[in-house]
């Protein structure tokens, strides 16, 4: 999920993050994806690749902060991942 979005506005809710849901089962891997978590996709792939079991990670997208400016009406974020290198062509997610 990186560089994922969690919204809201005068306290409500728009775009929230599923959280994992269930460790065990099938769905789990549907859970740690990026469009599970507001996150941009390609092609159907998600930034990070989760692996074999639960608690590990087959690749994982490296993030950086490039710039946060925050005033009283308004905050910019500026971020990048190298997550979707993998893939042909590669490209930065910013």
């Amino acid at each position: 999920d990186a560089l994922a979005l969690e919204i809201a506005v005068d306290g409500v809710p728009l775009l929230v993050d599923s959280g994992t849901w269930t460790y065990p089962g099938a769905e789990r891997n549907a859970f740690r994806g990026g469009a599970a978590h507001n996150a941009v996709t390609v092609d159907g792939a998600s930034s990070s690749e989760p692996g074999a079991t639960p608690f590990v990670w087959a690749s994982i997208a490296r993030c950086a902060a490039e710039r946060w400016t925050s005033l009283a009406a308004v905050d910019c974020f500026e971020g990048a991942h190298d997550g979707f290198a993998r893939l042909d062509p590669g490209l930065r997610h910013r």
